[in-house]
């Protein structure tokens, strides 16, 4: 329950737009539906005067300073607002026009992807596709064992790399300074202090750490000459085998992620320099000229295929003459009178690209440098404002050809769980992706102390979205592609996810586009942010919603100047007793919107 001593909200005069002195009172903790006929005054009272007031207050609480950073409404025209609660209005609109918001990043779903990624998925060789882990001297001596039979001879070694600066003999000496006697070269074991041997330049040397035997008495023995050896090799420990007689060659065992990075959750965010790709810088998506846009497919290159080259007037009419040389200069047979989509493949592709990647140097030599080089020129000169507005009539927003679409750097692609990327899993729907959770990632939440608390999160937010009857989204969808029911509802999931208390929302009509049998899981999720001690007040025309409220308030008795005045204030099932309600006729049954007998043809 609230903290207001007598547990409502007290508007008294308000004027806001058509708003005729209003008077009204709204339950604390409690479901409020504001309604009437349109332009009645209804988002007049609770967004412009309730929620406005609401947020004006508490933004009085920050600084000067800090206001000034912060969007904020008009002071509301009413006299008092009082025992009024910070408010979040949930908007039917969207106002979202960046590309990097999605559903993900907006419920928060990614922020807990990544920290489950991070702990639970497993690393993959991209060329090979065997799992990476990082070994510990525990884990190699488990894999000795598994693939080696007891008793093997065994000598552990460090990697000792060779600069340019110190040649072989330095290196020698310096090592048996340290205490070390042997080294594993040429398939066999030599000591330091022997000069006959040498080793290619720039080859590492392997340095003997102990020599041991693969049974259980020498197990402590074995672990403190792997670890002694991680440590000194950077993290890279080699064992070198003899099966029967013969030194085998050496197994090598490495303490960190290569050729992956280490999972961190930065790794798993496109919103991150650290996970984000490259080549998009995690958009999903580059700008690039479509050169399919300077040609006519249906003309040959004599009539003008390459279109930007023809008119004598044009600025860029010079380069088919030098097209016109090159092609008398090469050998290749490129027919120029056939039209384009006619032509070989190979011959586009000259036509394309030309002789050479670098366009100054193909002209110099009279080489054609293609259509790709006559834009790469242009691109060296766009501090031009001509060239600019040029080259803006052909970009086009193509698909990253590096993370094809994904976001999220090469690296962190080859981590899966689950036997999916997560890429894979921002393109399920959430109702499948709630599943796929509770079969893949729930039974696993024990594994981490920190892991129990984001998996339920995680949960939580995808058990929300179907609730409100988003279970065909998924998380990469875009926000700003979103419609304003479903904007609305998504910032809803928000509000439940955050587990607010003691707070107002105010809410614009949030069923709209939602599917009727979808309403009682919203009124469902209303109800859930009522219990945790929330008040709420939706402007809504829908009879559910209506009817499952604690409080209706009916605005009328008609709109714009007939409008503005509150009708009714109460329990929904008494709304009916007042005649001048066209809402309470409505509910009551006295008026009705009968099935039309002839219904118009569709149009297509």
């Amino acid at each position: 329950m609230s903290h207001c001593d007598d547990g409502r909200i007290r508007i008294r005069g308000a004027r806001e737009h058509n708003l005729q002195n209003v008077d009204v009172d709204i339950p604390l903790g409690r479901l409020t539906v504001v309604t009437g006929p349109s332009g009645s005054g209804k988002t007049s009272l609770a967004m412009h005067t309730l929620y406005a007031e609401g947020q004006r207050r508490y933004m009085e609480t920050f600084s000067p300073y800090v206001r000034q950073f912060m969007d904020r409404m008009d002071k509301p025209d009413v006299d008092t607002v009082e025992n009024i609660l910070p408010a979040i209005a949930l908007h039917q609109r969207n106002s979202v026009r960046t590309s990097r918001s999605t559903v993900g990043t907006m419920t928060g779903l990614n922020d807990y992807w990544k920290f489950v990624f991070a702990r639970l998925a497993s690393g993959f060789d991209p060329e090979t596709g065997r799992e990476i882990r990082p070994e510990t001297p525990g884990s190699i001596d488990e894999k000795l064992n598994a693939e080696l039979p007891p008793g093997t001879e065994l000598m552990i070694c460090l990697e000792v790399p060779r600069t340019e600066s110190i040649d072989l003999s330095t290196l020698k000496m310096n090592l048996v300074a340290q205490g070390y006697l042997r080294v594993f070269a040429h398939g066999e074991m030599l000591r330091l202090e022997d000069d006959d041997w040498s080793l290619p330049e720039g080859e590492s040397l392997l340095v003997i750490q102990d020599r041991v035997r693969l049974n259980e008495e020498q197990r402590e023995r074995r672990l403190e000459a792997l670890e002694t050896a991680m440590r000194l090799g950077g993290g890279v420990a080699h064992v070198v085998p003899r099966v029967d007689g013969i030194w085998l060659p050496a197994m090598k065992f490495r303490g960190d992620w290569y050729p992956l990075m280490e999972p961190r959750p930065g790794l798993f965010s496109f919103n991150s320099p650290l996970g984000a790709c490259p080549e998009c810088r995690g958009y999903g998506r580059v700008i690039t000229v479509d050169y399919n846009r300077c040609i006519k497919p249906e003309l040959s290159v004599r009539n003008g295929a390459i279109h930007i080259f023809e008119g004598e007037g044009k600025v860029f009419s010079e380069c088919k003459k030098d097209l016109m040389r090159a092609w008398r200069k090469s050998p290749r047979q490129v027919r120029l009178d056939v039209p384009w989509k006619d032509l070989k493949q190979w011959e586009r592709d000259w036509l394309m690209y030309g002789d050479g990647s670098d366009p100054d140097e193909m002209y110099e030599r009279g080489l054609w440098y293609g259509i790709a080089g006559f834009f790469k020129y242009l691109e060296s000169r766009t501090h031009k404002m001509h060239v600019r507005v040029y080259l803006s009539r052909f970009r086009v927003y193509q698909e990253c050809t590096s993370c094809h679409g994904q976001r999220l750097r090469p690296e962190a692609l080859q981590f899966k769980l689950g036997g999916k990327s997560l890429p894979d899993l921002f393109c399920m729907p959430m109702d499948e992706l709630l599943a796929w959770v509770d079969k893949h990632v729930t039974p696993r939440s024990h594994e981490d102390p920190g892991l129990k608390h984001a998996v339920a999160e995680l949960r939580s937010r995808l058990e929300y979205l179907n609730e409100v009857g988003l279970g065909y989204l998924s998380s990469d969808r875009a926000t700003r592609t979103l419609s304003g029911g479903e904007i609305e509802r998504v910032s809803l999931t928000t509000c439940l996810g955050a587990s607010l208390t003691d707070t107002l929302f105010v809410l614009d009509e949030p069923t709209v586009g939602l599917h009727p049998r979808d309403t009682s899981r919203l009124i469902s999720a209303m109800n859930r942010l009522k219990t945790r001690g929330n008040t709420l007040v939706v402007v809504e025309h829908e009879e559910a919603v209506m009817r499952a409220a604690d409080c209706l308030v009916d605005m009328g008795p008609g709109s714009g100047r007939e409008g503005g005045r509150l009708v009714y204030s109460g329990a929904p099932d008494r709304i009916a007793e007042v005649p001048e309600s066209l809402t309470g006729a409505f509910l009551s049954g006295r008026r009705r919107i009968s099935i039309p007998k002839k219904r118009r043809k569709r149009q297509f």
